[in-house]
């Protein structure tokens, strides 16, 4: 058992990270003093622990009770550049991974049925399987990744390529590595859908947010999050892949129509008329060939899970019709929003504590998580606007809750 003695009695007062599960049915919370483990939906406390130390990243290892931790110090058990992997519910260190650089994110998955430890440094990124110990598998060398930026499914890992704003999708089952031009300034958000087939890319300039088909490589869609620029916090897909949520420096959560024509029933008339409309739209996703960003083509005529469909007007209106405006006009813009909690102090000296962190409860619920002091758990659903018989839908909180006071 782990038995270093208090050095002094403390309560968590503070969040240095958050993060989300596989399939986000629980998140964990890096704390000041240890870390946390919740369940997503209700938000209810499932173990919390008290390393004396500071916890700068923790990662549940799939339902298991196994979790990858890195500490914000450097005791005998933590460090900054080793992966601890803890029995919480032995309360005990089972192995450990020692970098010779600062751990900047730690991810777990399943690549190709076997269990794998993605450690991201701060210009690599390496792979190990897990056993009774972790065994190193192979290296990638990225460009600076300060924020940790790695995504995977259960055949694909997208890391930073060597150029900034440029994403390397590695295939584990061919061992090939493709590069995807995603954006000419460096990345800020990267995701990836659960069934792999998308990739959600943003840059440091934080307007435009680009989706990537990750079997073809080409460009299915551009969304525009706003015009001024801002910070993107977090983006992830829906269990299903037909929508993106985007939390940014804004305090406003955006939500998203994805073109995903795989997900969709071929014999129904809904969807062959969309599927009519990503042809034509989308030229790229249904044949060969990259999608180029050619304003004349406006904005996309998609047809949601719920079956409401877009009306074709956009943001603007009919300014987005008019020949020749500049693009901004002719984008594609979030369905909804609504304003979430953000706190933009920063009370931590060592580390700029997380926000907006996004995790997806079913196909229309949804979660977002902040760190910092007193965080806040919301919950937001997607439904039908009450406004109106027009088919239009709205994104409302539904409920919140301050995370640190089930565990007092």
């Amino acid at each position: 058992m782990y038995t270093q003695p208090p050095i002094k009695g403390s309560e968590p007062n503070e969040v240095l990270s958050v993060s989300f599960n596989h399939n986000a049915s629980h998140f964990t919370l890096g704390l000041n003093t240890g870390y946390a483990v919740f369940v997503t939906e209700s938000c209810s406390l499932r173990s919390i622990k008290d390393l004396q130390c500071p916890i700068a990243h923790v990662e549940m290892m799939g339902l298991t009770n196994y979790l990858a931790i890195v500490a914000n110090c450097t005791y005998s058990h933590f460090s900054q550049n080793k992966v601890v992997l803890w029995d919480d519910q032995g309360d005990k260190p089972g192995a450990y991974i020692s970098l010779l650089q600062p751990v900047r994110r730690v991810l777990q998955g399943n690549l190709l049925g076997q269990r794998h430890i993605i450690v991201v440094l701060q210009d690599s990124a390496r792979i190990y399987t897990v056993n009774k110990r972790p065994e190193f598998v192979s290296q990638y060398e990225t460009a600076q990744n300060r924020l940790g930026l790695c995504c995977m499914s259960d055949r694909l890992l997208a890391l930073l390529g060597n150029t900034p704003g440029h994403v390397q999708l590695v295939d584990r089952a061919t061992k090939t590595v493709n590069i995807i031009p995603a954006h000419n300034s460096p990345l800020r958000a990267l995701h990836m859908s659960q069934d792999g087939s998308l990739l959600a890319t943003a840059s440091d300039k934080g307007t435009l947010i680009r989706i990537w088909s990750t079997r073809t490589r080409a460009r299915l869609a551009e969304l525009r999050r706003g015009v001024d620029p801002s910070t993107i916090f977090h983006l992830a897909f829906n269990p299903s892949g037909t929508m993106l949520a985007c939390t940014s420096d804004k305090s406003t959560l955006h939500i998203f129509d994805v073109p995903h024509p795989n997900n969709a029933d071929p014999s129904s008339p809904t969807t062959a008329a969309t599927a009519s409309s990503f042809a034509t739209t989308f030229p790229g996703i249904l044949g060969t060939g990259a999608v180029g960003s050619n304003p004349a083509l406006g904005r996309q005529d998609l047809t949601a899970a719920d079956g409401s469909k877009d009306d074709g007007k956009g943001k603007w209106g009919f300014l987005g019709k008019v020949p020749f405006m500049p693009r901004v006009f002719s984008d594609t813009y979030s369905f909804a929003s609504a304003v979430f909690e953000s706190r933009p102090d920063v009370s931590s000296a060592v580390l700029r504590p997380q926000q907006g962190v996004i995790g997806w409860i079913d196909d229309n619920s949804l979660v977002v998580v902040g760190a910092g002091r007193e965080p806040k758990w919301e919950k937001f659903v997607i439904r039908k606007s009450r406004d109106g018989m027009d088919g239009k839908r709205e994104c409302v909180r539904e409920g919140w809750r301050r995370c640190l006071a089930s565990t007092r």
